[in-house]
């Protein structure tokens, strides 16, 4: 396998201590990219690489369908395709 993926209605989704759908998004967006050391947007699609995760825009909206999910994925999955990602900060907003 090399990812797997969890919708905001599956209940308690933890992620080193965050509650990913428990929690307000833009703090879940904030302490990831803290952990992280950065984080990299593409439609729609926050990605942190170094974790292992991309998520949804959990700051924006009500919870629906693929904007409220998170994805782990193995290491390597990303590397060379990230050309379309650009760098985003949420300790901004």
């Amino acid at each position: 396998m090399s990812e797997i993926e969890a919708f905001y209605d599956i209940g308690v989704t933890m992620f080193r201590g965050i509650s990913v759908f428990g929690t307000n998004g833009l703090k879940v967006l904030r302490a990831l990219e803290e952990l992280n050391g950065g984080a990299a947007i593409s439609v729609g699609i926050i990605l942190f690489d170094k974790l292992g995760l991309t998520v949804g825009r959990l700051d924006e909206g009500p919870p629906t369908g693929h904007s409220h999910s998170v994805t782990a994925f193995a290491s390597g999955t990303w590397n060379g395709k990230t050309d379309d990602f650009t760098s985003i900060s949420f300790n901004d907003r």
